[in-house]
């Protein structure tokens, strides 16, 4: 499969052992065969690692993956230590296809190294690890739920820095505050919304937020808007409400101008919406 962040959360993974490793000056692991996925994040020190393909240098910052079957040596530079929080795991992905259910082998694009530039990925790595670290010892089935969930977001957070399709102009804190927006805007739909009222919530010039805005979710932050109104007005049309009141709960001012972007976007009037909605219920 081609690895994405949109895919990761869609495997089933489960995270066998994680280990906060402080070397001391002699540690190494010498050449064995991996029957699993390692995801490695180095936070301090240095040392040589090699996957079987020959050996890289490796230091803080960086983020090494081992896919199963590679060899896996590594030790520690004598003078600096090497420190790193490591995750063994498996991941499998479900596929459905002619009415029936099949798991394929999960396969991740990552490079073997990654050095890891900015400095709220490389704290969002720390964090992410140390909670896997801190509930891998606890077995309850809530626990193991949140292990997987860390895993998870781990994974897709080291597919977003590693891909080397994605725009590397635009970094890991910004891509925060393009979420925080989005969720904003969740939040706040009924209120009236400007370009420049979202870029100020999410303390970027308009320029660039509306362009980042874009290349993160493929939409301009108003068209965006506009699609999760639409959207919202379809379930207060499914509650019953008439079209003028799911418009104004949507946050359509206008209940003409509201018409027309349903339209455009569905491809029938909220009325014709409504009324098929009515057809349909009455022959449940």
């Amino acid at each position: 499969m081609n690895s994405c962040p949109e895919k990761i959360y869609r495997l089933y993974t489960d995270p066998i052992y994680v280990h906060n490793r402080i070397a001391t000056p002699d540690w190494k692991i010498v050449s064995h065969r991996l029957g699993s996925h390692n995801l490695v994040y180095v936070y301090g020190g240095s040392g040589i690692f090699d996957n079987g393909a020959g050996k890289k240098p490796v230091k803080n910052g960086d983020l090494i993956y081992f896919a199963p079957g590679n060899f896996q040596y590594m030790t520690t530079d004598t003078s600096t230590p090497i420190r790193f929080y490591t995750v063994n795991f498996l991941a499998a992905a479900p596929q459905f296809a002619d009415n029936c259910w099949s798991i394929a082998p999960a396969e991740f694009g990552f490079p073997f190294v990654s050095t890891l530039e900015d400095e709220a990925v490389r704290r969002r790595f720390i964090l992410l690890f140390e909670r896997l670290h801190h509930l891998f010892p606890l077995t309850d089935t809530v626990r193991k739920s949140r292990h997987r969930e860390t895993l998870t977001e781990l994974l897709a957070l080291a597919e977003l820095c590693t891909d080397n399709k994605n725009d590397k102009s635009i970094s890991y804190s910004v891509r925060g505050k393009i979420n925080k927006s989005v969720h904003y805007m969740a939040d706040h739909y009924k209120e009236h919304l400007s370009l420049a009222s979202l870029a100020a919530e999410a303390d970027l010039s308009t320029s660039y937020f509306s362009a980042a805005f874009r290349e993160i979710t493929g939409k301009p932050p108003i068209d965006y808007l506009i699609h999760f109104r639409v959207f919202k007005a379809k379930q207060f049309l499914s509650d019953g409400l008439s079209v003028t009141a799911a418009a104004e709960a949507a946050g359509f001012s206008d209940i003409y101008y509201f018409s027309n972007v349903f339209k455009r976007l569905e491809g029938i009037s909220p009325k014709k919406f409504k009324t098929n909605l009515q057809k349909e219920q009455s022959q449940a």
